[in-house]
């Protein structure tokens, strides 16, 4: 597989292990699969006696409720990079970063928008938002990588 020299203008460049060489670099976002509020849902829970005729009393029960949703959130920035040992987040400062090596990696998808990572004794996936042609080109490198145990 071809190597990518990486050259970082704003970051220090990543630690590598040994023999280990890049393959892939690029500009993401780490995003991660959170409940969100997404809005409220005013409620009315009261109740109506009638006393006589026209006149009945109502009792108060007016409660609203959060509306939440599931979805990806960005939690962290940085570049991408695949590695013949490991795939990996190089964070910008202050931000969270990912490492996924090889033998801990579970499975992945690829969408049109990033690649979604399954790492062994993690229960929430990473999702890597990638330009358009990217994803492939991280799924065929993880394919060859893994298939191949280099």
């Amino acid at each position: 597989m071809p190597t990518v020299k990486l050259e970082l203008d704003t970051l220090s460049p990543p630690v590598l292990k040994k023999n280990e060489t890049i393959h892939f670099a690029e500009f993401t976002a780490l995003h991660e699969r959170k409940i969100v509020t997404v809005g409220y849902q005013q409620g009315y829970r009261g109740t109506s006696f009638r006393l006589m005729k026209g006149v009945s009393i109502r009792t108060k029960g007016q409660r609203g409720y959060a509306i939440k949703e599931e979805r990806l959130v960005p939690i962290s920035q940085g570049v991408l990079i695949l590695t013949n040992q490991r795939i990996f987040l190089h964070p910008l400062p202050g931000q969270k970063t990912a490492n996924v090596p090889f033998p801990k990696l579970l499975a992945y998808n690829y969408f049109n928008d990033g690649v979604e990572i399954h790492k062994e004794g993690r229960q929430k996936s990473f999702f890597f938002a990638l330009k358009e042609g990217s994803p492939e080109t991280v799924a065929l490198c993880l394919e060859f990588l893994t298939r191949e145990g280099v």
